[in-house]
Protein backbone atom coordinates (compact mmCIF):
# COMPACT_ATOMS: atom_id res chain seq x y z
CA UNK A 1 0.00 0.00 0.00
CA UNK A 2 2.45 2.24 0.81
CA UNK A 3 4.57 1.93 -2.29
CA UNK A 4 1.74 2.58 -4.15
CA UNK A 5 1.11 5.60 -2.55
CA UNK A 6 4.64 6.68 -3.18
CA UNK A 7 4.38 5.56 -7.09
CA UNK A 8 0.73 7.91 -6.99
CA UNK A 9 2.23 11.02 -5.38
CA UNK A 10 4.94 10.32 -8.16
CA UNK A 11 2.43 10.17 -10.81
CA UNK A 12 1.04 13.25 -9.93
CA UNK A 13 4.06 15.22 -10.42
CA UNK A 14 5.67 16.38 -13.43
CA UNK A 15 8.60 15.75 -14.60
CA UNK A 16 9.86 18.95 -14.07
CA UNK A 17 9.69 18.43 -10.40
CA UNK A 18 11.83 16.05 -9.86
CA UNK A 19 14.34 16.62 -12.82
CA UNK A 20 17.39 18.33 -11.63
CA UNK A 21 17.29 17.22 -8.14
CA UNK A 22 20.14 16.31 -5.96
CA UNK A 23 20.15 15.37 -2.41
CA UNK A 24 23.01 17.37 -1.91
CA UNK A 25 20.56 20.23 -1.44
CA UNK A 26 19.58 19.21 1.89
CA UNK A 27 23.05 19.62 3.30
CA UNK A 28 24.04 23.00 1.70
CA UNK A 29 23.50 25.55 3.80
CA UNK A 30 23.90 28.32 1.31
CA UNK A 31 20.07 26.44 -0.25
CA UNK A 32 18.86 26.76 3.06
CA UNK A 33 19.61 30.28 3.42
CA UNK A 34 18.18 31.10 -0.07
CA UNK A 35 15.07 28.99 0.86
CA UNK A 36 14.83 31.24 4.18
CA UNK A 37 15.33 34.28 2.45
CA UNK A 38 12.51 33.44 -0.04
CA UNK A 39 10.07 32.65 2.74
CA UNK A 40 10.69 36.21 3.55
CA UNK A 41 9.11 37.39 0.49
CA UNK A 42 6.44 35.07 0.49
CA UNK A 43 3.08 36.30 0.24
CA UNK A 44 0.25 35.05 2.08
CA UNK A 45 -1.24 32.50 0.15
CA UNK A 46 2.22 31.14 -0.49
CA UNK A 47 2.95 31.06 2.91
CA UNK A 48 -0.04 29.14 4.11
CA UNK A 49 0.95 26.61 1.47
CA UNK A 50 4.76 26.93 2.93
CA UNK A 51 3.34 26.43 6.66
CA UNK A 52 1.24 23.38 5.71
CA UNK A 53 4.17 21.65 4.04
CA UNK A 54 6.56 21.93 6.65
CA UNK A 55 4.15 21.54 9.76
CA UNK A 56 3.38 17.90 7.54
CA UNK A 57 6.76 17.14 7.56
CA UNK A 58 8.29 18.51 10.96
CA UNK A 59 5.90 15.10 12.71
CA UNK A 60 8.31 12.10 13.63
CA UNK A 61 9.06 9.36 11.28
CA UNK A 62 5.90 6.97 10.20
CA UNK A 63 3.98 6.50 7.21
CA UNK A 64 1.41 8.84 7.99
CA UNK A 65 4.38 11.46 8.04
CA UNK A 66 5.73 10.40 4.15
CA UNK A 67 2.30 10.35 2.66
CA UNK A 68 1.02 13.84 4.25
CA UNK A 69 4.81 15.38 3.45
CA UNK A 70 4.65 14.13 -0.27
CA UNK A 71 1.72 15.22 -0.66
CA UNK A 72 2.08 18.88 0.68
CA UNK A 73 5.45 18.41 -1.08
CA UNK A 74 3.17 17.84 -4.44
CA UNK A 75 0.64 20.65 -3.31
CA UNK A 76 3.47 23.72 -3.22
CA UNK A 77 5.83 22.65 -5.55
CA UNK A 78 2.18 23.44 -7.70
CA UNK A 79 1.45 26.73 -5.96
CA UNK A 80 4.81 28.20 -5.14
CA UNK A 81 6.04 30.56 -7.68
CA UNK A 82 9.09 32.11 -8.11
CA UNK A 83 11.17 30.04 -5.49
CA UNK A 84 14.24 27.99 -6.67
CA UNK A 85 15.99 27.60 -3.31
CA UNK A 86 12.64 26.85 -1.52
CA UNK A 87 11.71 24.68 -4.35
CA UNK A 88 15.08 22.83 -4.62
CA UNK A 89 15.36 22.21 -0.59
CA UNK A 90 12.10 20.70 -1.16
CA UNK A 91 12.85 18.07 -3.72
CA UNK A 92 15.92 16.88 -1.75
CA UNK A 93 13.70 15.83 1.27
CA UNK A 94 11.54 14.70 -0.68
CA UNK A 95 14.22 12.34 -2.06
CA UNK A 96 15.45 11.86 1.26
CA UNK A 97 12.71 10.39 1.96
CA UNK A 98 12.36 7.93 -1.30
CA UNK A 99 16.29 7.01 0.08
CA UNK A 100 15.32 6.17 3.80
CA UNK A 101 12.81 3.76 2.49
CA UNK A 102 15.46 1.94 0.82
CA UNK A 103 17.18 1.23 4.19
CA UNK A 104 15.86 -2.32 4.92
CA UNK A 105 18.75 -3.73 7.75
CA UNK A 106 19.46 -1.80 11.23
CA UNK A 107 22.80 -1.43 11.88
CA UNK A 108 24.32 -1.20 8.62
CA UNK A 109 26.00 2.06 7.31
CA UNK A 110 23.26 3.00 5.10
CA UNK A 111 20.68 3.06 8.14
CA UNK A 112 23.47 5.26 9.61
CA UNK A 113 23.36 7.47 6.83
CA UNK A 114 19.47 7.72 7.09
CA UNK A 115 19.60 8.67 10.46
CA UNK A 116 21.93 11.37 9.98
CA UNK A 117 19.94 12.76 6.90
CA UNK A 118 16.54 12.64 9.18
CA UNK A 119 18.66 14.95 11.80
CA UNK A 120 19.62 16.96 8.98
CA UNK A 121 16.34 17.55 7.84
CA UNK A 122 14.92 17.90 11.08
CA UNK A 123 17.12 20.67 11.83
CA UNK A 124 16.17 21.96 8.09
CA UNK A 125 12.45 22.11 9.41
CA UNK A 126 12.90 23.70 12.28
CA UNK A 127 14.63 26.83 10.62
CA UNK A 128 12.39 27.13 7.97
CA UNK A 129 9.40 27.01 10.73
CA UNK A 130 11.46 29.64 12.48
CA UNK A 131 11.19 31.85 9.15
CA UNK A 132 7.82 30.63 8.49
CA UNK A 133 6.73 32.16 11.63
CA UNK A 134 8.50 35.71 11.64
CA UNK A 135 7.04 36.25 8.12
CA UNK A 136 3.43 35.47 9.30
CA UNK A 137 4.11 37.87 12.22
CA UNK A 138 5.05 40.63 9.96
CA UNK A 139 2.23 40.22 7.04
CA UNK A 140 -0.34 39.86 10.35
CA UNK A 141 0.81 43.40 11.79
Amino acid sequence: MRTFLIAFSIALMPLSVIADSSLDDLSNDKVLEGAIAEIYSMKARELEVAIEYIAACMEPPSTERNYHCGRNFTIASIKIDNTPQFTKLSKAVFLAELRSKEVKEKGSFESIGASAMELRRSSVFFKLQDAVRERYQKISK
